[in-house]
């Protein structure tokens, strides 16, 4: 374990940047320590540890390196600076906390030695890492070499690999976060020899820490314990999910941020910019991370497709868990890229197949129909197939799942969630198995060429393994009938809406026409629209936003995007990001 400068340990509170507070929290068995001869700041001893020196401070702990008398290792201990008697929350934290730290011991994370009690305060003894850490390295090299970056990302995911199999989530991946060992020079000369090493083949140790806001899955978010009106997480790392609560915290969660991690090692920053932390937040949940090959030519198209997976907004589209992603970021290294052709790769099946492949003509080039052909959930809504529902387990080997299900008519399916094929611009594919139903397996992927007289040829290949007379004659109804009249309905919609070119000022729907909304909905809209308004929301802001939630779909007002628009009515930024954030505390955009 090492410290971070005391810059990084303030505590962040309201809408203040940069990071937080250090909230590394521990817990467990507290073995009282008796009074020290150095008195509460500088200690001789910490429990059973004499103390060497001090390492650094923060706004919620002192961290100090000592001695372990069993071995005469180095340790790191960090000592809450508050008191069990001032708040009394904090040992039953304390102990959750430890509870879940000794669930954690791998060779990438800093592991817990003990935990206990110091002239009345709680301390935490942990493995030392003498090294810097990913933050201070940033600071003596802008960026890292791509094959350097994917080395530290993988040792993190699989650490999180481990993590995540036991349903613990840690909440708050940063690079101060990341510890490098094996080196200690921190001048420029470190960080050259660190690079060095990687392209010499060999590599520093990699240490993820500060579990302090790790959560088992199944807790909720450790309920009042943590609710002080501090932000939990760091804002330029957060994921859209810990910004809105939009969906339960998960091992995607964790993705997210070190996709972002990930993303700064490349380009020598986040992705993400702002002078606080609300535009931050907005940013996160709206707008989408700037290209990072444009920041940085040299990453190769295999990583950038990578990075932009990690940072969907919609945490399903993201890599499952660290195990994933660690697997893909080892295939990347190892140079097994597989070939477009065979992706998505197709089971066995000893059935015969039902196939169609269709094709249109559209006007529009590829990079603008992109953004709506491979937005699966409203092409599944706009054809009328229901929402999937989604639920996370353990298959029989105990690793994180996660599966999907739907009723398509008289018959639900069933399957376990696969990654997508995702090659930005071009091609997108889905393969689904199931395990209950009519079908064995599902496949469709849709490809856009560019026409050498402007405009794109899109091509969608569906198939389908049926189970059974009736999966069939489903597969039948669903290839030649349902499918091709449905899909001609809506590539051709979305060509020509958005070739308009006020399409976005107009509010029109390019995947189809808007259903009237209910009158009770409406009725109830109009109630919060006047709430946000008293509380000093601005008039033209608030029709604006009333206008789009009663013309835009479910899923385009679940990820509005308060930038764009702006941009597309003429109105400003600022007041109707504002608006938009009042609108999700009243629940607005949830009606």
């Amino acid at each position: 374990m090492q410290t971070s400068s005391t810059e990084e340990s303030g505590e962040q509170k309201n809408h203040s940047l940069p990071e937080p507070a250090d909230q590394t929290q521990v817990s467990a068995p507290i073995v009282p320590s008796p009074p020290t001869q150095g008195g509460e700041t500088d200690p001789v001893t910490i429990g059973k540890y004499p103390v060497i020196r001090k390492l650094g401070s923060g706004g919620m702990a002192n961290v100090y390196l000592a001695i372990n008398p069993a071995d005469h290792s180095e340790v790191a201990i960090k000592v809450h600076l508050e008191s069990m008697e001032s708040n009394p929350h904090l040992v039953e934290r304390f102990q959750k906390e430890t509870r879940l730290l000794a669930e954690i011991n791998h060779p990438h994370v800093t592991n817990l030695l003990e935990a206990g009690e110091y002239q009345q305060k709680l301390y935490l003894a942990m493995e030392y890492v003498p090294g810097i850490d990913l933050k201070q390295l940033l600071r003596l090299q802008k960026r890292l070499p791509e094959k350097a970056a994917l080395k530290i990302i993988r040792d993190i995911a699989d650490a999180l690999s481990f993590a995540h199999q036991k349903g613990i989530v840690h909440r708050d991946i940063k690079p101060a976060n990341v510890l490098l060992g094996d080196f200690t020079n921190t001048t420029e000369s470190g960080a050259d020899t660190f690079c060095k090493m990687i392209s010499d083949d060999q590599h520093p140790i990699v240490k993820l820490t500060d579990f302090g806001l790790a959560r088992h899955m199944n807790q909720s978010e450790s309920l009042a314990l943590t609710k002080t009106g501090a932000m939990l997480g760091t804002p330029y790392y957060l994921a859209p999910e810990q910004c809105m609560d939009t969906a339960p915290i998960q091992p995607t969660t964790d993705i997210y941020s070190l996709g972002i991690t990930l993303f700064e090692l490349l380009a020598g920053r986040p992705p993400f910019l702002a002078q606080d932390s609300v535009k931050l937040i907005t940013m996160h949940c709206f707008e989408q991370p700037p290209d990072l090959k444009k920041l940085n030519p040299e990453v190769s198209d295999a990583v950038a497709a990578l990075v932009e997976r990690c940072l969907q907004k919609r945490p399903e589209a993201r890599f499952a868990d660290g195990e994933h992603l660690r697997d893909e970021i080892e295939r990347i290294l190892a140079g097994e890229l597989t070939p477009v052709p065979q992706h998505p790769l197709i089971p066995a099946s000893k059935t015969s197949l039902m196939e169609a492949s269709w094709e249109w003509e559209l006007s529009c080039t590829p990079e603008q129909l992109w953004p709506f052909v491979s937005n699966t959930e409203r092409i599944n809504n706009a054809i009328g197939l229901p929402p999937v529902e989604y639920t996370t387990g353990r298959d029989e080997h105990g690793a994180i799942s996660k599966t999907g299900s739907f009723r398509l008519g008289w018959a639900r399916l069933e399957w376990r969630e696969h990654p997508f094929e995702w090659i930005e611009g071009k091609r997108l594919g889905v393969i689904r198995e199931f395990t209950t139903g009519p079908f064995q397996w599902f496949s469709s992927v849709v490809q856009l060429h560019p026409l050498p007289q402007g405009g794109t040829r899109l091509v969608h290949q569906v198939k389908i393994a049926p189970r059974g007379l009736l999966g069939r004659l489903l597969a039948f109804l669903e290839v030649n009938v349902n499918g091709r009249k449905k899909l001609n309905l809506i590539y051709p919609r979305i060509d020509q809406i958005i070739s308009k070119q006020n399409y976005r000022q107009a509010q029109l729907d390019p995947f189809q026409v808007s259903a009237p909304v209910k009158k009770r909905i409406q009725s109830r809209l109009s109630e919060r629209i006047s709430q946000i308004q008293q509380q000093g929301a601005d008039d033209t802001c608030t029709k604006v936003l009333e206008k789009f939630i009663n013309t835009a779909a479910a899923q385009e007002i679940a990820r509005i995007r308060p930038l764009a628009l702006a941009d597309a009515v003429d109105c400003q930024r600022e007041p109707l990001t504002e608006t938009c954030l009042h609108a999700c505390t009243q629940g607005v955009l949830q009606l």
